[in-house]
């Protein structure tokens, strides 16, 4: 019994008396409880105290580089019947991100900031050497608004002036690109978020080297009825490739001008004879 107890005794002073490693252990855990738990502590009395409302924390988005839309939007935008008329008037799929110019897209507000799931979720064009017209089928998500659930008017133009450069960069044959001199956008109807919309550009005139283009943007799909869309002022001149029925949301018209350094002035002369 005297070992027993002498034995329970000498066990229980070794739990009793704490070691150095132990004690490191747990200033360690007490240290690293202060300091990520301290400030929502002190910001928890202070809104307790003074009964105000706790500020929501900030949102970070990361999205990865580059993006590559989901099957199932892409799915979405393929099935819709205007890419049939588009492949048999216009021509093949450009993809909206070419993969040679990856490292130039990183820093691109367009094709690199605004490309991701939440904004411009899918997008593809189409091309005509014919008729010079650039049409454009984007899929615009849920951060894209001004106003609850309508798309952003600034992006409307940003996106106006981004398609425009690009039939402009196409008839050029990629041999020179132009800088924008005006862009004047008439609004007919609120976008709708979480949308697919269809741009039509088409450079309509040369004079030296000023290039003038003009273009719509229309629901990929929705019809216009009384109480929606607005009127065609620019004559049907897409009516051809997309029907003049879908809802108008906004047409365009642009001044493009080509550098004095891309072309000599013969080469620039013929283009406007063509």
């Amino acid at each position: 019994m005297v070992w027993f107890w002498l034995d329970k005794k000498k066990m229980l002073s070794i739990y009793r008396k704490p070691t150095s490693f132990s004690i490191f252990i747990s200033l360690i855990t007490v240290i690293g409880l202060i300091s990520k738990f301290r400030k929502e502590w002190i910001f928890k009395l202070y809104h307790l105290v003074f009964r105000t409302k706790p500020q929501p924390k900030p949102i970070v988005y990361s999205y990865p580089y580059p993006y590559t839309p989901g099957e199932n939007v892409k799915k979405e935008v393929m099935k819709l019947p205007i890419i049939k008329v588009l492949e048999e008037k216009v021509g093949s799929i450009r993809p909206f991100q070419n993969p040679k110019w990856l490292d130039f897209y990183q820093n691109h507000f367009i094709r690199g900031s605004l490309f991701n799931q939440d904004i411009i979720s899918y997008a593809h064009s189409h091309y005509s050497v014919a008729s010079k017209t650039l049409v454009s089928l984007l899929r615009l998500d849920k951060r894209v608004c001004g106003h609850n659930d309508i798309v952003h008017g600034g992006l409307c133009a940003a996106l106006f002036d981004e398609i425009m450069g690009e039939v402009f960069y196409c008839d050029s044959e990629g041999k020179y690109m132009g800088f924008t001199a005006s862009l004047t956008i008439n609004y007919k109807s609120p976008m709708p978020s979480k949308n697919t919309f269809v741009w039509c550009v088409q450079i309509t005139k040369r004079e030296g080297r000023k290039v003038f283009l003009k273009g719509q943007v229309r629901d990929a799909i929705r019809i216009n009825d009384q109480s929606s869309g607005g009127k065609d002022t620019h004559g049907n001149l897409f009516s051809h490739l997309i029907d003049p029925k879908t809802i108008l949301y906004a047409e365009a018209e642009a001044l493009f001008i080509i550098p004095k350094t891309a072309l000599p002035s013969e080469t620039i002369t013929a283009k406007n004879k063509e």
